[in-house]
């Protein structure tokens, strides 16, 4: 998952509430349960020192109807001054919490979108496509139809010369709609840079739609049967289908990433293992992905300073590092402030998925140089 989004949050010094919170509005009852789940949120606030007004901000937030169906998520990052962050989830969270401290909470954040996947829903027929832009975040982020603009779009039956001219003027319109299509697309994906592209629809309009996609198109699309532009489609079985599709491709994009860091370890190569080897490596910048396996009970503390770069396993690390002052606070956050920091991913493993339950690819190799070399 890319962290680039969360830098905004990191813009505005703390200390920060961080508050992750179930806001399913489902049934009658609804109201009463969030405002009870509300309450032992406020009191871990508060316990942690968070002052009334900063607690009641996000409480208005929090409580505020999200307008959207089925159970859901809610993650408000706040400061004293304003509402850095306010993201609605399409899952429950896992627990409910509130955190007030230098650093701001957010793996809650990350393991709810640990298995989205940013991509591009494009539907298609003889006239043209509906585009969709799903974000990293599970959110539809844009929206637009695409007009081919030539309209002989349809063959009708008979014989003769003047019948065959018309089917191949219907079958040149196709060709050129499609052609629109395509470099539609292509622009799409400049800009938003899914990881895939799915096109449902009519198969010949998919079919010419393959034939004049660009590389960086072509090389992110997927078929996906089910769905199209007009009545008639089962819109569950096709919600089903591209569900399979994402989750498939987050479960090899995974695996891939665990295979290369086993071989880049293996290697002695641009890999850090082990707390120690991944604090290191984030000090420097030099984190591009970050392993770690998902633990919500983990109690383990690092020590931060106010730069997200100054961290370390002791007070005396990171005073060390310039910072005059070292705050503790939960592992998983201060690693995640200094991965944000740099821009680099994360993905979350199961926790026997790691050996030594965190580890790192790198941008550049940290290990101090030989001499001689």
């Amino acid at each position: 998952m890319q962290t680039g989004w969360l830098q905004s949050v990191l813009e505005t010094p703390g200390p920060y509430a961080s508050v992750h919170l179930d806001v399913t509005r489902t049934d009658n009852t609804a109201d009463e349960e969030l405002r009870l789940r509300w309450a032992q949120v406020a009191g871990q606030l508060e316990a942690a020192g968070a002052p009334d007004a900063l607690v009641r901000r996000v409480e208005d937030v929090v409580r505020s109807p999200t307008g959207l169906p089925g159970e859901q998520g809610r993650t408000v990052v706040a400061t004293a001054g304003e509402v850095l962050l306010d993201r609605v989830l399409p899952h429950r969270p896992l627990r409910d919490g509130g955190a007030y401290g230098a650093v701001p909470h957010l793996l809650p954040l990350v393991r709810a979108l640990a298995d989205s996947v940013p991509y591009v829903l494009v539907e298609v027929d003889h006239a043209g496509a509906d585009v969709t832009v799903v974000d990293g975040t599970g959110r539809p982020v844009a929206e637009e139809e695409v007009d081919g603009g030539h309209d002989v779009l349809h063959k009708v039956p008979g014989g003769g010369w003047s019948h065959r001219r018309y089917q191949m003027r219907a079958e040149d319109s196709w060709e050129r709609n499609a052609t629109a299509v395509a470099e539609r697309l292509d622009a799409v994906v400049s800009r938003h840079a899914p990881e895939l592209v799915l096109i449902s629809g009519e198969a010949q309009a998919r079919s010419h739609v393959h034939r004049h996609a660009s590389g960086r198109v072509a090389e992110r699309l997927v078929d996906v049967e089910g769905g199209g532009r007009g009545d008639g489609v089962h819109e569950q079985a096709f919600t089903e289908r591209v569900e399979k599709v994402l989750t498939d491709r987050r479960q090899r994009s995974l695996g891939e990433a665990v295979e290369r860091y086993r071989q880049e370890l293996g290697r002695g190569g641009a890999a850090a293992s082990g707390l120690a080897g991944v604090v290191d490596a984030l000090r420097q910048g030099a984190v591009e992905l970050l392993l770690l396996a998902d633990d919500p009970s983990s109690t383990a503390t690092l020590w931060a300073g106010e730069d997200p770069l100054q961290l370390g396993t002791t007070e005396d690390e990171v005073r060390a590092l310039g910072s005059p002052t070292a705050v503790r606070a939960r592992a998983d956050a201060v690693l995640l402030r200094a991965l944000v920091a740099q821009k680099g991913d994360v993905e979350l493993l199961e926790r026997d998925g790691l050996d030594a339950g965190i580890g790192a690819l790198l941008r550049f190799d940290v290990r101090p140089p030989v001499p001689g070399r």
